[in-house]
């Protein structure tokens, strides 16, 4: 009689980040990293402390740069891949104010495990691709001469999303310190969606749909989540949960 894999051939991560730092919080130190559980945590431009908030339920970490440009936090899985099953990463976070921000949540084909690197930024309406490979996700980068969230794709510095050279807006509306939610799908066949919750209580809308076929579905691609300051303002970042999930390499 055959036995079947069952959800063995499913690949899961959830880090609610229940667990404690010490008084102090833990320093990460720039262009090193941390393992953390089934993550990888890495500084960015600076030493950033992880701390724990403990005025909230559910467990949230709290993380804090030194006040140089650039300084937060990049978190990460090893990759996945496309063909082996539904790709998501779906993460809750809020900066302490939104006036001082350069993110990015989605998969990349390159994640530097020293120093990440930020796929898209955006300056004034120039938007600059830092060519990590296959991408797409979503991004927030307050040099724009509009703030907003911005879903795009490209492949190898060259942007490839269907709805404009600079992404797709979500029109989203920020409140200081407060969380919002996003989630990030890529399929089998190298297509997907972006979707956000930007107000309590809120639930997801579609912020843009990525035809089929315009992404690899072999490249193995790392879940990310890229939160920095896009000056020196040194907001606190607040992570509530960082939620993966993919298909298991049954192929090689």
């Amino acid at each position: 009689m055959a036995v079947g894999i069952g959800s063995v051939g499913t690949v899961e991560v959830m880090e609610d980040f229940m667990s404690m730092q010490d008084d102090g919080g833990l320093t990460i130190v720039d262009a090193t990293g941390i393992a953390f559980n089934n993550l990888r945590l890495n500084a960015i431009s600076g030493d950033v402390v992880m701390d724990q908030d403990v005025t909230l339920g559910g467990g949230v970490a709290t993380f804090s740069g030194a006040g140089g440009a650039g300084d937060g936090i990049s978190i990460a899985s090893a990759p996945l891949i496309p063909r082996d099953g539904h790709m998501t990463i779906e993460t809750r976070f809020k900066y302490a104010v939104w006036t001082d921000v350069q993110a990015f949540v989605g998969f990349q084909e390159t994640w530097d495990r020293d120093e990440a690197v930020n796929p898209f930024t955006l300056n004034g309406t120039t938007l600059t691709d830092n060519s990590v490979g296959n991408c797409w996700g979503i991004y927030y980068d307050t040099q724009a001469t509009t703030d907003d969230w911005r879903a795009a794709a490209s492949q190898a510095g060259t942007i490839v999303s269907a709805s404009g050279t600079l992404g797709v807006r979500a029109n989203s509306t920020l409140t200081a310190d407060k969380f919002i939610i996003i989630r990030v799908e890529l399929n089998p066949s190298g297509g997907g969606d972006v979707y956000i919750s930007d107000a309590l209580g809120d639930s997801f809308r579609l912020v843009d749909n990525l035809p089929n076929g315009t992404l690899s579905t072999t490249a193995a691609y790392h879940p990310v989540v890229t939160l920095l300051a896009q000056s020196t303002g040194d907001p606190l970042i607040s992570v509530d949960y960082v939620r993966i999930r993919g298909g298991r390499s049954w192929t090689t």
